[in-house]
């Protein structure tokens, strides 16, 4: 291997130590670029020095004095030679001017071998200098971003819908301070990668700081939520159901409803938005409805706290009442002649509220859950570079920490919990359901004469009372004989009797007793009637009645073909 000699104008010191004039250097420099090779980010510099030391005692000296300086990392490095450049001075000048980016100079390997005795010996020795270039020469630049690159990958699934993952890197410049301090970390600049979230997607983060703290890699995942309707404020994942019924029968007057709903809120929203936002919808749903025509009655309402976790769950079931007024003005009228096929109107989901928009707004809860879709997450975890010293076995008692620092986000929220209540209907939408029949009974006199029959023979008087007796004798007449059959006669015409039977529920009224005015023409007479009413209870602040009643009438006559009150149809 062949060196050559530097002139004895130029300076080659690491760490005080001068190389002299007789020493041989070799200089590699390699272009380092960035992993997208777009960019050169720093030239690293591989210095190899040749040189001889010799003393007429002995070397030790020399050498103790040689290995002390030379195996140090980050110390100052001057390399002025008109052979190469006169601007290769690093982590000189009082920390000013030119340093080292990757930790160095960093001390690569020190060879040593006797010539002779112990009076001269040959010595090798290597440094990695890593330095930033820019334009013409060296950067004075010694902190920041050395580096950024990213890519992307974006998978479409079976639905359509979308998933983006961001990955890259932030690489910085680290130089070695006072001591064994670190002065940076690459954790600081998260705040440079904040890709837009795009509306209806949801975000997921994953941060790697590297041992040396000079590199941050990261991946982001933003994931196309499988919703029509954008998430409320503060909400990190919902569900909710809304089913609306109806069946055949004379409680056709109203739909059964019921919503469920989910929630998991971000941590440190308050838990009554959640109660909030179960108000918010059911009230949208029944306002909904009401405008079509249709009164709500809260049957149930329930509530179900995750207490150590950050779900809610809800349901309520209510009652879509409609106007049954004419159906019960009819019931009043004449039983032979009303038409029994008078229905409710005919039900139209739309009508209920199912399908309508929730009022959301995607741009509104990215904002609201900027703090947890951010660089930081929610917890707001740091690793500053404080926390971090180099570490080795020169220094003796360090205590280090590891831990990581936390700057919570606090989102400064008020909610009022809204209050649940039913609203007294109208009357003529009050009714949660009303059943009536009438029952014709038709009554005739009539009285029953038995003849004799043919060979009979009556039983003794004695014999009554003899259980092994038949209780009639047969003679010898033939059995083929046809007996009399009993002579019925009737006593006048018959009568005819109406029984009115039913029952009803209603909500905020009393329920009124029902009376029948006409059968087929006639005027009825009521003969009896029983008619029980009562309140079962209290509503969510509505009082509910319900009614029982049996009425008997009396017909002066015939009523004809009738078919009894009207009954509601699905």
């Amino acid at each position: 291997m062949s060196f050559a000699h530097l002139a004895t104008i130029g300076t080659l010191s690491y760490n005080g130590y001068a190389f002299d004039g007789a020493s041989g250097v070799k200089v590699n420099v390699e272009f380092v670029k960035d992993d997208a090779e777009r960019t050169i980010v720093y030239s690293q510099h591989t210095i190899e020095v040749h040189t001889f030391v010799s003393d007429s005692a002995s070397t030790d000296g020399q050498l103790e004095n040689i290995r002390a300086r030379l195996n140090h990392p980050g110390q100052a490095f001057i390399f002025v030679n008109k052979g190469f450049g006169d601007d290769l001075i690093v982590n000189a000048n009082g920390g000013a001017g030119v340093r080292d980016v990757k930790w160095g100079p960093m001390p690569e390997m020190l060879y040593w071998e006797p010539v002779g005795s112990a009076g001269a010996c040959e010595v090798i020795w290597k440094v990695v200098v890593c330095v930033p270039c820019c334009g013409n020469g060296l950067s004075d630049r010694t902190a920041g971003v050395m580096a950024f690159n990213f890519g992307v990958d974006i998978a479409i699934d079976i639905r359509g819908l979308s998933t983006r993952t961001i990955d890259g890197y932030i690489e910085i410049a680290q130089t070695r301070g006072a001591g064994k301090t670190v002065p940076d970390c690459a954790d600081n600049y998260r705040f440079m990668i904040q890709p837009d979230l795009p509306n209806g997607f949801q975000r997921e983060q994953h941060w790697a700081i590297s041992p040396s703290k000079s590199r941050v890699t990261f991946t982001i995942t933003d994931r196309q939520l499988p919703t029509k309707n954008p998430y409320p404020q503060l909400v990190t994942n919902i569900r909710g159901n809304h089913r609306t019924a109806w069946r055949r029968g004379p409680q056709a007057a109203f739909l059964l409803n019921s919503i469920s709903l989910d929630i998991e809120l971000a941590l440190g929203a308050p838990q009554a938005l959640a109660y909030k936002l179960f108000g918010g919808l059911i009230k949208a749903r029944v306002d909904y409805a009401a405008r079509q025509g249709l009164i709500a009655f809260l049957d149930e309402v329930a509530a179900d706290e995750e207490i150590f976790g950050l779900g809610y769950s809800f349901g309520c079931s209510y009652r879509l009442l409609t106007d049954i007024g004419s159906v019960l003005a009819q019931s009043t009228g004449d039983v032979a002649n009303a038409n029994p096929s008078i229905s409710a109107n005919t039900y139209d989901f739309s009508r209920t509220g199912q399908w309508q928009p929730v009022g959301t707004d995607w741009r509104l809860w990215r904002g609201s859950l900027s703090h947890v879709s951010g660089e930081r997450g929610l917890a707001g975890l740091t690793v500053p570079a404080q926390n971090d010293v180099i570490v080795d076995l020169c220094d003796a008692g360090l205590t280090v920490s590891t831990s990581s620092t936390q700057q919570p986000n606090i989102i400064p929220v008020q909610v009022t919990v809204p209050t649940v209540r039913n609203i007294k209907p109208p009357p003529r939408q009050s009714y949660l359901s009303y059943r009536q029949r009438a029952v014709i009974r038709h009554q005739k006199y009539v009285a029953r004469q038995k003849p004799m029959q043919a060979g009979q023979k009556p039983k003794a008087v004695g014999d009554m009372m003899a259980p092994d007796r038949a209780d009639f004798s047969i003679g010898a007449a033939s059995s083929s004989i046809t007996p009399f059959p009993d002579v019925l006669q009737e006593s006048g015409a018959g009568s005819f009797q109406v029984a009115y039977i039913g029952s009803a529920e209603r909500v905020g009224y009393e329920i009124p007793r029902p009376n029948i005015q006409s059968v087929g023409g006639q005027t009825p007479v009521e003969v009896e009637s029983i008619f029980d009413m009562e309140q079962t209870g209290v509503t969510f602040g509505v009082p509910v009645f319900r009614a029982n009643w049996y009425i008997v009438y009396e017909l002066p006559g015939a009523p004809g073909q009738a078919s009894g009150p009207p009954k509601l149809q699905a």
